[in-house]
């Protein structure tokens, strides 16, 4: 596999959630130390987008601040792109307690050649889980001091791969890969299934 960097986007407000939602544990674990564990081995870099100063305090795992702030994800990859030592780059929300590396591995093959690779499965896109190169930089700085703050706005305006992992996912039993915690509730059910 080409050498990425991994970046886990930590730094949201989780106004839907209610409270900090990085910090949440299953099994005694922080979601973000658990998606961290499980990525060491496989990505060459893995980095935490955290907006603040050790606020996991994994050992090896450098955290990020913006310097835009306050401009979301777009903001967390754009410091991504500045810290991280490969041009690959994949970004995964901190919410998503079934990180699953092979479907990783899968999306940085079909990155090749392009400057992103976006995953959906059915007609649901899932830019939070997704290559996206550095070659991107410009085009990132551009939206951000438009205002835009969004990756869809940045899977537009580069050359996206959107990659139909709906046949891979039904193939592997992985329909929780994608699956995040943006509610009290959704936390509540995954708890259940622990």
């Amino acid at each position: 596999m080409e050498k990425t960097t991994l970046v886990i986007l930590a730094g949201g407000k989780s106004s839907r959630f209610g409270r900090d939602k990085s910090l949440v544990e299953i099994n005694g674990r922080r979601l973000v130390e658990t998606t961290v564990m499980k990525c060491l081995p496989v990505f060459d870099e893995v980095m935490i987008s955290s907006n603040k100063d050790s606020k996991f305090g994994i050992p090896g795992v450098p955290e990020l601040k913006d310097v835009y702030l306050d401009m979301g994800p777009l903001g967390g990859v754009h410091s991504a792109f500045l810290a991280a030592r490969n041009d690959a780059v994949f970004f995964a929300a901190c919410d998503m307690p079934f990180f699953n590396t092979d479907l990783a591995q899968l999306i940085i093959e079909n990155s090749a050649g392009r400057e992103a690779c976006v995953p959906k499965v059915g007609e649901k896109i899932e830019p939070l889980f997704a290559v996206y190169r550095k070659s991107l930089l410009p085009k990132t700085m551009e939206l951000l001091k438009a205002g835009r703050k969004s990756l869809r706005d940045l899977m537009e305006v580069g050359d996206t791969n959107i990659l139909d992992c709906t046949v891979w996912v039904e193939e592997h039993g992985a329909q929780d890969a994608f699956f995040n915690m943006n509610y009290e509730a959704d936390f509540q059910r995954l708890q259940k299934k622990h």
